[in-house]
């Protein structure tokens, strides 16, 4: 617990200078000091991102960067008055709230300490920061494990901050943003433009899942949220220095993962609406775009030699040697879509809906019917209010994004993470017109309470070891690891059971002999490195002659 609360300290101190560089440069007038901090950690993304391309993100070079931020939030403690702030803000609370928010702390750090919940972990996110911290991007890192030609920026960004002496395991960058949206939502009572965001309390229900791990999906919920409100306020009453804000934010959520896109679409409707008050800030945008485009491209290109990664666009006209093969990029389309119960052009759409109605765990059970319910009822609520909703606009443009976001995933990947924001904008939205403001008071004090419950009861279901206050929870898969030769390429596997996919914290370059020996005897192609070890590519069996 100590080390991750140092690790969560160092993040924020290197967010809020990052913060103060975004505002001495760009937003030269006062804004919400938790959007600056949000800003700054894009920032700090890009930074950390640019320094992969060269080499890992080390130990020296996050002690570096926390020196340099401890600089630069002395030298502007006047103009980035962070703390004061937060303080000022802390005295105005009630006793109760200081009280929740003080448990509410303890209980999710908690959680940061534990195991994590989600079996992704073990396949690829601690391996993914792990790479970010020891080697970078490495071309053809997807060779390696398919799971790793992800990389998002989410990743990228917990390599920036992570303690690589604790064996990669205190990946709790999730917990740190939690905390960090659940105090603003309780501080800022008087800035809120919409009252629904308050029912981000709610969050703690899907928190307990993430706070341990640095799961992607967790940033573009909360983050949509917070971009549909500001989409909403700054329609409504545009200020040049909210937009920029709302700029860095939109590009933050984009290049943590595609699934945020709707949110790009926001922005556009909002600069054809204010093109001529935009004008000036023309070259702001673009050179915000056209940087992350850069990056992600660049970086598609390197781990899996396709810029377009998933998808094989262009991929006959860039053929590097270290490139993911196509048939078995195929494959693995193929098996996401089957896993998620893709809707196919070519068979029956009816029959096809409802096995993807009634198809997942029973977390999806829930999340599928519930999502057909919202769409088709939300704009039956919104018409039939229209005359009581003063953001009635807004709320068509994020529905009707939406709405066409979610039949295009049907099609591609329908998975239950990747809309539930939009479920849960609507859920929010539909609360508050059908309710009055006292109504969600209860509901969101109710909130509170549910959240330390939750959180409570969480605490029951996890062991702590010896060192638990000191050091965090191993790898479900232990810390015992096997290791093999293939070719050229020596490896490491979790010891003592037949997994996968799974690779936990092994040493790096992790992948287990079962998934190598599926793709090799299927597909004919297995993983071989440069003599140098700078690159990885899939061998083809039929030249192997070793």
């Amino acid at each position: 617990m100590l080390l991750v609360l140092i690790s969560w300290m160092i993040s924020f101190f290197i967010f809020s200078a990052c913060a103060c560089i975004v505002k001495y440069i760009f937003l030269k007038k006062n804004i919400h000091p938790f959007l600056l901090i949000l800003n700054g950690m894009f920032v700090y993304m890009l930074i950390v991102w640019i320094f992969l391309y060269f080499g890992g993100f080390n130990l020296f070079l996050q002690s570096m960067f926390f020196f340099v931020s401890v600089i630069i939030l002395y030298r502007f403690r006047k103009t980035c008055s962070f703390f004061q702030e937060y303080k000022q803000q802390w005295n105005l609370l009630k006793k109760y709230e200081k009280y929740l928010l003080g448990f509410a702390f303890v209980l999710v750090l908690i959680l940061s300490v534990s195991f994590s919940f989600l079996p992704d972990s073990e396949t690829y996110y601690i391996q993914t920061v792990k790479w970010g911290n020891l080697r970078g991007f490495v071309p053809g890192l997807m060779n390696i494990h398919p799971f790793l030609g992800q990389f998002s920026g989410w990743h990228i960004l917990q390599s920036g901050v992570n303690i690589p002496f604790l064996g990669f395991r205190a990946n709790a960058l999730n917990g740190f943003l939690f905390l960090l949206f659940l105090y603003w939502v309780v501080f800022d009572k008087k800035n809120f433009f919409s009252f629904w965001l308050k029912f981000l309390v709610f969050f703690v229900l899907i928190g307990i899942f993430v706070a341990g791990t640095p799961s992607p999906d967790f940033p573009v919920w909360l983050l949509s949220l917070l971009i549909f409100e500001r989409f909403i306020k700054i329609y409504h009453r545009f200020q040049t220095n909210q937009f920029k804000s709302f700029v860095l934010l939109v590009f933050f959520s984009l290049m943590i993962k595609i699934t945020a896109v709707i949110n790009l679409f926001l922005l556009l409707t909002l600069w054809i609406k204010y093109f001529q008050k935009i004008k000036k800030n023309t070259s702001f945008i673009l050179f915000t775009g056209f940087l992350s485009l850069i990056l992600i491209l660049s970086k598609n290109y390197i781990l899996t030699g396709y810029l377009f990664y998933p998808f094989d666009f262009l991929s006959k006209f860039f053929i590097p040697f270290w490139q993911y093969p196509t048939q078995l990029l195929h494959h693995l389309s193929e098996l996401s879509k089957i896993e998620s119960s893709t809707i196919n052009f070519n068979e029956n759409f009816t029959q096809a809906f409802n096995r993807w109605f009634f198809s997942g765990n029973l977390i999806e059970h829930i999340v599928h019917p519930l999502m057909v319910l919202a769409l088709l009822s939300f704009p039956m609520l919104l018409y039939y209010k229209r005359k009581n909703i003063c953001c009635f606009t807004t709320y068509v443009f994020i529905y009707v994004f939406g709405l066409v976001y979610f039949l295009v995933i049907l099609f591609i990947n329908p998975n239950s993470r990747f809309f539930l924001h939009i479920l849960l904008f609507m859920l929010f939205v539909g609360i508050e017109i059908l309710f009055s403001k006292t109504y969600i008071h209860k509901i969101y004090i109710t909130g509170l309470v549910t959240l330390l419950i939750s959180l409570m009861i969480s605490i029951f279901f996890i062991s702590f070891g010896k060192w638990q206050l000191l050091i965090p929870q191993q790898s479900h898969l232990g810390n015992t690891y096997q290791t093999q030769i293939k070719g050229n390429l020596k490896y490491h596997y979790p010891k003592g059971k037949d997994f996968f996919w799974e690779t936990g914290d092994a040493p790096i370059p992790s992948f287990t002999p079962a998934m190598s020996g599926y793709f090799e005897e299927k597909f004919g192609y297995f993983t071989q490195s440069t003599q140098d070890e700078r690159a990885y590519y899939s061998h083809p069996k039929k030249d192997d002659n070793l």
